[in-house]
């Protein structure tokens, strides 16, 4: 799969993980407090749109984010397409390797779909 620097990927993103004044915090990108070694994405133009993306989060209550190739290669770190259980738009984030990274990706995803707390 060849990526172009403006393909649009589609992040879950949980209630914490969205500030209150809208912005995404680190936790986007972290597993149990620690930077994910491979965050998953969904690859937009495989998708039809962030609500597809949404459907399949693993949780009621959660949001979508955005980002791009190009944001991601910025940060330091790569994409790869790597379909997986008939969601064939899934792709993970290689190179989240500390929590500056994971602030830098976080501080460019934007929300396209705030998330909900759910009690």
């Amino acid at each position: 799969m060849t990526f172009e620097p403006d393909d649009e990927l589609f992040k879950w993103l949980p209630p914490l993980a969205v500030n209150a004044d809208g912005t995404v915090n680190s936790a986007a990108y972290k597993l149990d407090k620690k930077p994910n070694p491979e965050p998953s994405l969904d690859l937009g133009r495989k998708t039809n749109g962030p609500y597809d993306a949404l459907a399949r989060a693993p949780k009621p209550g959660y949001g979508i984010g955005s980002i791009t190739v190009k944001d991601i290669r910025d940060c330091g770190c790569d994409v790869e397409y790597r379909p997986e259980g008939g969601n064939d738009a899934h792709c993970v984030i290689l190179g989240n390797k500390d929590r500056a990274t994971a602030r830098a990706l976080a501080e460019k995803t934007k929300v396209i779909i705030d998330p909900v707390k759910v009690s």
